[in-house]
């Protein structure tokens, strides 16, 4: 079972090596994760937390919904703490 990060605390406990889920990708925010639309979900990994300045460095192996036409093709998200708590989208 997936929780929304709601708090400060939350955040604090994130580390590298450790997943989080954007979702909905698009859209507004939901109340609860439905791990039946995994359309709407983009699962990353976080690759560091900078705790000088609380930036989340965070990659994926794919968009959500498309085929990656290359192998290992990564992406990139880098996004402060306070931004993950504000948007309301991001699951532990």
């Amino acid at each position: 079972m997936r929780n929304k990060i709601t708090t400060t605390a939350q955040l604090q406990q994130l580390h590298e090596g450790d997943t989080v889920i954007k979702y909905p990708v698009n859209g507004e925010t939901e109340p609860h994760y439905d791990e039946t639309q995994t359309e709407r979900a983009q699962l990353y990994t976080i690759s560091a937390v900078n705790k000088d300045n609380d930036m989340v460095y965070l990659i994926t192996t794919q968009p959500p919904g498309v085929l990656s036409e290359k192998p290992g093709n990564l992406g990139r998200l880098f996004i402060h703490k306070e931004l993950m708590l504000k948007q309301g989208l991001w699951w532990i």
